[in-house]
């Protein structure tokens, strides 16, 4: 037996199910699992995890957290606001490695993982203070005042959604000065 021979990791494939990891994964992709401990799991990395026996999930880890002698992650699906409980390293089962044939682990895709991971736990933070922060008082002086729309929070920042989900928030916006525009000129018509 050789001595430098790496060592076999079962792989197991799945189907994804669920809109949580949108738009990297989406429902129905065939998504490529193997083993790993949970010292070999980096920024970035989807890994798939069991809260509860008999329960998983399959989310993006955007932060590592080490203890002493103990690691845990907190994870967040990219199409979801708010970040999953603490992630133990005994409730880690396993990393996706494919997305429907396309290999996450090169050079790119580990990139963009870690990439969308800090905008992800970013927009987490921004998240959780915004109802109390000076931007959203200034937001409500302005709607009564009447020069900005009436959208909820979640339309204008985040959509409810993904980290670029305030992209249709502001089409939102846009929709509403084009039809505040259109009002004013019929006035002046008239």
């Amino acid at each position: 037996m050789r001595a430098d021979r790496k060592e076999v990791r079962p792989l197991k494939t799945v189907i994804a199910f669920g809109i949580s990891m949108r738009p990297f994964i989406k429902s129905g992709a065939e998504i490529l699992q193997v083993s790993v401990s949970a010292e070999e799991i980096c920024l970035g990395d989807i890994i798939t995890f069991s809260p509860q026996s008999g329960v998983s999930f399959t989310h993006r880890v955007v932060r590592i957290l080490k203890d002493k002698n103990q690691i845990s992650f907190l994870t967040k699906g990219d199409s979801g606001l708010n970040l999953d409980a603490v992630v133990h390293a005994d409730q880690v089962i396993a990393r996706v490695i494919y997305v429907d044939q396309t290999d996450i682990r090169t050079f790119r895709w580990r990139f963009l993982g870690r990439l969308i991971a800090l905008i992800s736990y970013g927009q987490y933070c921004v998240w959780r203070r915004l109802p109390g922060s000076k931007l959203n008082r200034f937001r409500h002086w302005l709607e009564r005042k009447g020069l900005f729309p009436k959208i909820p929070a979640t339309a204008w920042f985040a959509n409810g959604a993904s980290p670029i989900g305030w992209l249709n928030g502001l089409d939102r916006i846009r929709q509403w000065v084009r039809t505040r525009s259109k009002k004013e000129a019929l006035r002046e018509t008239s």
